[in-house]
């Protein structure tokens, strides 16, 4: 493992800088915690605190920008668009209609999950991708080294276009006064053009946090005058500015599988030719193909490595169509595989790991109310990650990942891949808390409802019950 800790801070050739904490940054009058990306780019990471941003999705909205410069956008078009993207991802693509989006699965031939992100059919023959462009661009070149998909065409549009998040109950509202227009039309997972400060935008009905949410795509040319209208917007719905921190924790609560939270790219298992490949368009990425440092009580990195089945994501495996690593998906499917639950933590064991930190003996490892995500590691050019056994009387029976306080139920969960006998709703288990540097403390759970999030999902949100935000 000691080329995973190569100096890419140091050495420009590999990427530059790290990805390192900031104090507190002024802009436009709003001081906030920041990260610094490999690109330089400033990441806001905290505004007034994690608490009140987590609370901002259930009681009133958010606005987040914390992942324009990680979303990675770029298009896929050209004759023979729709069939490349179906050889390369689990989905079918044919059977989406434009306005619409999937959420798209790459697996490797070992079946398991090398890249996901949301796809969304601009045109016939169009697709906006996002989060997949450094495994598409590989793929695509492969392919058109054999003479395929030769009409084909990969636009990278990072830098190019930003993407602003926009969630909770009041976010609806909140984008139609920002753009004075009805979009009470766009369904779940749509998205259509409108106007906010007079650029055109793409409002897509979909975000993370589970309740009603939005995406506003924009030109970054004009991202700054979006921004400031939807801000401007949203100050009489008392909306709060979302940092990474905060958007890191709702996937959790929202039961939606995160990379680097609740699972890994499995570059490692990959082909020589595919890292090659990839190596090529993505050189300061070369650590992840060595896969994650595990902080936690499992002593295996590889547990990150999952296939549809083990995380809730098996519906999206569509058979009748052929697709990297289909024949592994299809003995993962017919298997006793793990299933994918919610875990409600035991509140006097969690004390135990506090007060052992000031009992004066051997305390347990610390942990951090908010969760265990350490991305601030990954750009130093190696990454961690958290994976904690979970036992019934001394045995493994799953893995528990993403571990996060939930603020309005004041609560501790992780979501859990987990052997599917134990899956009922109620079963006690116990999460082993430590790894090669503490001791392990044991810790009572038991399942819980996944997801978690009690609140209407987006998906089910009765949106003619939403007052109109725009004038009429």
């Amino acid at each position: 493992m000691e080329d995973t800790k190569r100096d890419y801070a140091n050495n420009p050739e590999l990427g530059g800088q790290k990805l390192v904490m900031q104090g507190t940054v002024p802009l436009d009058g709003t001081d906030f915690m920041a990260l610094v990306g490999p690109d330089g780019a400033v990441i806001p990471y905290e505004f007034k605190g994690w608490k009140e941003e987590v609370a901002a999705w259930v009681d009133s909205a958010y606005l987040g920008a914390a992942i324009s410069d990680q979303w990675f956008p770029s298009v896929v078009k050209g004759s023979g668009a729709t069939d490349f993207l179906s050889r390369i991802f689990v989905n079918r693509f044919d059977n989406a209609p434009v306005g619409k989006s999937k959420h798209g699965l790459i697996l490797n031939e070992k079946g398991h999950i090398i890249s996901d992100g949301i796809i969304l059919r601009r045109g016939e023959e169009e697709w906006l991708l996002t989060c997949v462009s450094q495994v598409v661009e590989p793929l695509l070149r492969m392919f058109q080294e054999k003479g395929e998909f030769m009409e084909v065409e990969h636009v990278d549009l990072n830098g190019k276009l930003c993407l602003y998040q926009v969630g909770g109950p009041r976010s609806l509202e909140i984008l139609e006064a920002a753009s004075n227009e009805n979009l009470h039309d766009i369904e779940y997972l749509h998205f259509r053009d409108a106007q906010i400060a007079g650029h055109t935008v793409s409002i897509f009905r979909m975000g993370m946090a589970g309740t009603l949410s939005y995406e506003v795509h924009v030109d970054t040319e004009s991202c700054k005058e979006v921004y400031e209208a939807i801000w401007k917007a949203g100050q009489r719905y008392d909306m709060k500015k979302l940092g990474y921190h905060a958007y890191m924790m709702n996937h959790t609560e929202n039961g939606f599988a995160q990379y680097m939270l609740h699972f890994d790219n499995a570059f490692e298992e990959c082909s020589d030719e595919f890292k090659e490949k990839f190596l090529q368009f993505s050189p300061y990425f070369d650590f992840l193909m060595h896969g994650p440092e595990n902080m936690g009580s499992d002593p295996n990195h590889d547990v990150f490595y999952v296939s549809p089945f083990d995380i809730g994501w098996g519906y999206l495996v569509n058979f009748n169509h052929d697709f990297i690593g289909k024949e592994a998906a299809w003995k993962a499917k017919n298997s006793n595989h793990r299933k994918m639950v919610t875990l409600e933590w035991n509140a006097d064991d969690i004390a135990d790991v506090f007060r052992s930190q000031y009992a004066g003996g051997t305390p347990y490892k610390p942990m951090d109310s908010a969760n265990d995500y350490l991305m601030h590691n990954c750009f130093a050019g190696y990454y961690h990650m958290c994976a904690d056994r979970v036992e019934i009387d001394g045995r493994q029976v799953g893995v528990s990942t993403g571990r996060g306080e939930i603020v309005h139920y004041h609560t501790m969960i992780s979501l859990c891949s987990i052997d599917p006998e134990y899956a009922q709703i109620g079963t006690e288990v116990k999460v082993i808390w430590g790894n090669k540097d503490y001791p392990e403390k044991e810790i009572r759970a038991k399942v819980a409802p996944f997801p978690y999030l009690k609140e209407t999902l987006n998906g089910d949100y009765d949106v003619s019950k939403v007052p109109f935000g725009f004038e009429k």
